[in-house]
């Protein structure tokens, strides 16, 4: 079923789906940046005590922020924008399968079950789209690059998070949980 609403809706609308998820990924890098930039912080203000350096990092901290907003405005818009196209789409298509029924077929239904099929029926497909693209792009993307930050930044605790510790934190057999 996936595979049909990527290739049936996603295929057609792929161009604007990549941006949106380039806005993702700057997105991500400027939430990993923020952390990264922290050692930077602290070391100009309790070790070199240098006020403008702290200024300077405030600054580009703002403008990353300002970088960050601006990325998830602009690729939440832009899903918005391609959710309701394919909302559209269906609902026209949705709507001209009824016009192809007998009027047995509106006299065995009421109005209202026609309404809400159309509604739910056609953001259906948009809803699954944008949870799959959003997965992948903000959250993915941004556990990435968090990742990055943390191995360049201490290899060393990098490797006992990730190799050591595992091994260390397993309960034995007979604990039962």
């Amino acid at each position: 079923l996936v595979r049909r609403l990527l290739t049936e809706y996603g295929l057609t609308r792929w161009k604007r789906y990549a941006f949106a998820f380039a806005l993702m990924g700057l997105g991500a890098a400027c939430t990993a940046i923020t952390p990264y930039m922290i050692r930077n912080l602290v070391n100009e203000a309790y070790v070199a005590k240098n006020f403008p350096g702290v200024v300077e990092i405030a600054v580009l901290t703002f403008c990353l922020f300002v970088i960050r907003g601006l990325s998830n405005y602009g690729h939440a818009v832009i899903l918005l924008r391609i959710g309701n196209s394919i909302v559209a789409e269906n609902q026209r298509r949705m709507f001209g399968g009824l016009l192809q029924q007998n009027i047995g077929f509106f006299a065995d239904h009421h109005s209202s079950e026609f309404a809400a099929r159309l509604t739910a029926g056609a953001q259906a497909a948009t809803q699954v789209l944008n949870l799959l693209i959003t997965s992948l792009g903000r959250d993915l993307l941004t556990l990435i690059a968090l990742l990055i930050v943390l191995i360049t930044q201490d290899p060393i605790m990098s490797l006992v998070a990730f190799v050591i510790a595992p091994h260390v934190l397993r309960l034995p057999s007979w604990v039962g949980l």
